[in-house]
């Protein structure tokens, strides 16, 4: 009787000490908090903010540099890219993005026909580089004009305070640029082709003639060619970056080819957009 009383308590003794290890061991494992408590770094994800991306966008952001803006000497820097044709006069469109650019270097480049440099964008970005940009272009004779990136959920007449609290029509060489590139999704296409009729209106009276408007080619086919902002009314530069030229919707005519956003220019650090005049086209029908 005392054996069997004996064995029954070693076993229960056995069996509790067991669950218990059991127990302590699942208390000391480290558990995954449940779901709900796990957020998510949003700011590891890119923010569209509800725009619609449909031709080449230019970057308003400056790069991280791996060297300092000033040189010890004159920087120059071989023309690697292969032009279209290495004897057509060609164009480039900078901003802040080129950081400090050597204009008297690239007003050595007999090729350098015209310069647009980026003033403003929608109600209140000007940009940080243009009034410098734009001394330089006339100190060292270069033919340069101004443009402004459009947004089309302002209103015309705030960005066109915003382009003129910068630019000076009597420092204008070349027609003034509007650069069009994206149409946010919550602004009816009315509403863009009415706001960008009104500021192409606003240039025109206040410049004394029609801007020429910058988009790219499935832009302009998509939603520009079947409006009164088109070919047969406005000039356009038209940028694809492709190897043959762009052929717009019903053929429609345009003056300028940006045919790269990767070229290279002698005293330009990085990359930079480089344009060309098309067929009988010159300079003379952008001058201001």
């Amino acid at each position: 009787m005392n054996f069997r009383r004996i064995s029954l308590l070693i076993i229960i003794s056995i069996a509790y000490g067991s669950t218990g290890l059991s127990q302590t061991s699942r208390k000391q494992k480290p558990t995954a908090p449940p779901l709900a408590l796990v957020k998510k770094d949003k700011s590891a994800y890119p923010k569209i903010n509800n725009i619609e991306f449909l031709g080449p966008v230019e970057p308003d952001h400056l790069p991280s540099r791996s060297k300092p803006d000033h040189f010890v000497k004159p920087l120059k820097i071989p023309r690697v890219f292969s032009f279209p044709d290495d004897n057509c006069l060609h164009g480039y469109d900078m901003s802040h993005y080129q950081g400090d650019v050597q204009w008297s270097v690239v007003a050595s480049d007999p090729l350098a026909g015209f310069i647009y440099l980026k003033a403003t964008e929608g109600v209140k970005l000007i940009d940080s580089k243009y009034t410098y940009n734009i001394s330089e272009c006339r100190r060292v004779g270069l033919k340069v004009g101004s443009y402004h990136f459009f947004r089309a959920q302002f209103t015309a007449e705030e960005q066109f305070n915003n382009f003129m609290s910068v630019v000076e029509t009597n420092k204008q060489d070349l027609i003034p640029l509007v650069d069009v590139e994206i149409l946010p999704r919550n602004v009816s296409h009315t509403i863009f082709i009415n706001r960008l009729r009104v500021f192409c209106e606003l240039i025109e009276k206040n410049f004394g003639c029609k801007p020429m408007i910058y988009t790219g080619r499935n832009f302009y086919d998509k939603h520009l060619a079947r409006t009164d902002i088109n070919c047969s009314n406005y000039k356009f530069m038209i940028a694809a970056y492709m190897d043959d030229e762009p052929v717009l919707t019903n053929d429609d005519d345009y003056l300028i080819w940006q045919f790269t956003s990767t070229g290279h220019a002698e005293g330009v650090r990085g990359k930079v957009d480089i344009s060309r005049f098309r067929g009988s086209h010159s300079l003379n029908e952008i001058l201001y």
